[in-house]
């Protein structure tokens, strides 16, 4: 591909290739628009499709390295702000519709490849390196130069040029990545080694509240998230292979392996959050975590009974927050169908909550003496555990294979409602469709004779709701 400078090109020419450029993808765009409006009627191959998007995505990268030639002339003659503009920053912004924050980026690299980086800027403008791996160059290499001498800036950057641009050639931008983060070892070795530290006690995980959920931040240095992705891609992978999944996770029938594969991309983040909510379930059940008081570390609901009858939901208690974060009533119901419990009386004031006002201060209301606490018990015991799991096999939902072991002991009819804790009121379901049970509305009845046998429970799906 030929690149375009001004020492072959005057600048009349220049101006009238900008012109034509200009008028045919304006052209384009119109007839684009048209089938977009009228439909597409063109008989066109998906590899002509992929073509075009290829080479317009040559023009648009070639376009940019064009700009950012014209950018580099413009901010050093002064011209925006001859034509008064306040700078040519704010020219850009106005008559380009850029952001601020894209303008400057845009003028500081247009900047910098003019002073240092000249080889980039003419393989990019010969379409021998893409505007991502020009990005790369510029700002991981020129970020690397500065730890060195000023007098040795500038042959730190040309070698370095001479070492990345031919893999920018022909390589990925993870390529360039990689070349270039291999050069900074040998550019600041010392800035390398301390940005390891920097980024071990830079690490941090926060978790805010956010409408029924929690929205998790974090930041992790390269080998704590190696861990981690590892860890859970082993769990997920697990499910994959041993068909342990929930329908809406699992292959179709009939699917290429590629229809699988992207379904699986797709599922991947979801499956990665499950993944660790079982992997912490599995910590405070096995107590490896350790313990507290001589107590195994647990997620604490509080539940008042007076407050579950009026549908007022429980309190769930999250560590490092300092209030507790509250939960729908079937929330609370199926957080107790298997886990332990311990009855605390209480006195309060307000004895009964048959008004607004007494059903707010009952909220609101920390003021208790505890009057008597009751030893911890679980409400389905390990015998009838396993019980369950020789009848069940696995999550009971319709077409569920997710395996037992993941699954929860539901009460069909609450315990706190007076149901019994047996096979003949238990069924096993996994997070899922626990979920789609208490909070989802779908609905459990016998059907079966001996509840020791499989096939005891239906289940019908909730129904569609309607806004």
């Amino acid at each position: 591909m030929c690149s375009i400078s001004d020492a072959s090109l005057g600048a009349e020419s220049v101006a009238e290739l900008v012109a034509s450029a200009h008028l045919s993808i304006t052209h384009l765009a119109k007839l684009v628009g048209e089938e977009v409006t009228n439909g597409f009627t063109c008989d066109e191959s998906a590899a002509a499709l992929m073509r075009e998007v290829e080479l317009l995505s040559s023009v648009a990268d070639l376009a940019n390295a064009v700009i950012a030639t014209r950018l580099a002339r413009i901010e050093a003659s002064g011209a925006a702000i001859n034509e008064g503009w306040s700078s040519s920053t704010r020219w850009l912004q106005a008559t380009c519709h850029r952001s601020e924050r894209e303008a400057r980026a845009s003028i500081g690299r247009a900047r910098v490849l003019r002073d240092s980086f000249r080889a980039t800027q003419l393989a990019w403008l010969a379409g021998e390196a893409s505007g991502d791996a020009v990005r790369e160059i510029t700002a991981e290499v020129g970020k690397a130069a500065r730890a060195l001498p000023h007098e040795q800036r500038e042959a730190g950057i040309a070698m370095a040029q001479e070492i990345v641009l031919p893999v920018a050639k022909v390589g990925t931008v993870a390529d360039v990545r990689t070349v270039i983060e291999g050069l900074k070892l040998g550019i600041d070795p010392d800035g390398a080694r301390q940005a390891e530290i920097d980024a071990y006690d830079d690490q941090f995980l926060t978790f805010t509240t956010v409408g029924a959920g929690v929205d998790v931040k974090g930041y992790l240095t390269h080998e704590t998230a190696a861990m981690v992705q590892t860890v859970l891609g082993q769990i997920v992978d697990g499910w994959h292979r041993s068909g342990s999944l929930a329908p809406a996770d699992s292959d179709y029938e009939g699917e290429t392996q590629a229809q699988q594969r992207r379904r699986q991309r797709l599922r991947r983040s979801h499956l990665s959050a499950i993944a660790l909510e079982n992997l912490a379930e599995r910590a405070l059940a096995g107590e490896f975590v350790g313990s507290h008081h001589g107590v195994a570390p647990h997620v604490t609901l509080t539940v008042d009974l007076n407050l579950m009858s009026n549908e007022l939901g429980g309190r769930l208690h999250i560590p490092g927050m300092e209030s507790t974060t509250t939960v729908c009533t079937q929330t609370a119901q199926r957080m107790l169908c298997d886990s332990g419990v311990t009855a605390v009386v209480m006195d309060n004031e307000t004895s009964s909550a048959s008004s607004p006002h007494d059903i707010a201060s009952r909220l609101l209301s920390e003021s208790r003496r505890v009057l008597w606490v009751g030893r911890e018990h679980r409400t389905v015991p390990p015998r009838l555990r396993r019980a369950l799991e020789v009848r069940d096999r696995h999550c009971a939902y319709p077409d569920c294979r997710v395996d037992v072991s993941r699954c929860h002991a539901h009460h069909v009819v609450e315990w706190e409602h007076g149901g019994l804790t047996d096979l003949d009121n238990c069924i096993l379901l996994c997070q899922r469709h626990h979920r789609s049970v208490h909070e989802g509305g779908a609905t459990i009845a016998a059907v079966g004779r001996d509840p020791r046998a499989a096939g005891y429970w239906s289940i019908s799906p909730p129904k569609r709701r309607r806004w």
